[in-house]
């Protein structure tokens, strides 16, 4: 009995167990993570016909290679890398399933230009509007307004300036104005007091002659008599005398 128990137990030995079979069935597979640091927050992939990218970039709609042996290059390296038929994953399957991003699909022949632009701007919004490190419309606001009041500022200062310039201007004209008045009535006063001494010449000259000699005799003559009525006596004088003056006049 104890032979043929044997002899069951080698007619079916236990199954082989590889060693790294089990290290790999304890063992997870590595995963495979994406630089965050790295990675696009958006993607969008564009697709077009060869014929008809090869027409846009031939026309200069487009940038792309000079030839049609580099467009052909291209195109088929391309094709290996992003249209693969044995299931590998592609370009945007990477980011779409390993990188758990989005991609937007777009077919160029299908839509313009413009609205390619839309779809791409609607996506990469969906996340809250972009910022794109310019100046955001307040700040740009703010730096208007303060562009304008300082522009405001220095109008006002033009203003100022020019209000005290025409100030001193005027200032100058006045004190010159009343220089020149004080000159031509210094002027005509020199002018008055000659014309006055050439007019009284003739005047001074006929009493110097037949007044001042009888008139200063009969005030000598008061001077002497002391009369009780000095008018009187110097005018019965000068009466008296009158003749004499006459003939030497004459």
């Amino acid at each position: 009995e104890e032979e043929e128990e044997e002899e069951e137990g080698d007619a079916n030995p236990p199954p082989l167990v590889d060693d790294d079979d089990e290290e790999e069935e304890g063992e997870e597979k590595p995963q495979k993570r994406v630089n965050a640091g790295v990675a696009p927050e958006f993607v969008v992939a564009l697709r077009s016909a060869p014929d008809q990218c090869k027409a846009r970039i031939f026309r200069g709609a487009a940038r792309g290679p000079e030839t049609e042996e580099e467009f052909q290059s291209m195109t088929a390296e391309f094709t290996r890398g992003n249209h693969t038929q044995d299931g590998s994953l592609v370009t945007t399957d990477f980011f779409s399933e390993t990188a758990g991003t989005h991609v937007l699909q777009l077919d160029m022949d299908a839509v313009t230009e413009e609205e390619a632009f839309q779809a791409i701007r609607v996506h990469m919004e969906s996340k809250g509007l972009f910022f794109n490190y310019l100046r955001s419309e307040e700040e740009r606001c703010r730096e208007r307004a303060a562009q304008l009041q300082l522009e405001e500022q220095r109008a006002d200062e033009l203003r100022e300036a020019a209000r005290r310039e025409r100030e001193a201007e005027e200032e100058r004209l006045r004190a010159k104005q009343t220089e020149e008045e004080v000159a031509r009535k210094t002027v005509i006063a020199e002018g008055e007091t000659k014309h006055l001494e050439t007019e009284t010449h003739p005047l001074r000259q006929y009493l110097m002659m037949n007044v001042v000699p009888t008139l200063s005799e009969g005030l000598s003559e008061v001077c002497r008599e002391q009369p009780e009525d000095p008018i009187e006596f110097l005018a019965q004088y000068l009466f008296a005398h009158a003749h004499e003056a006459g003939a030497s006049t004459t």
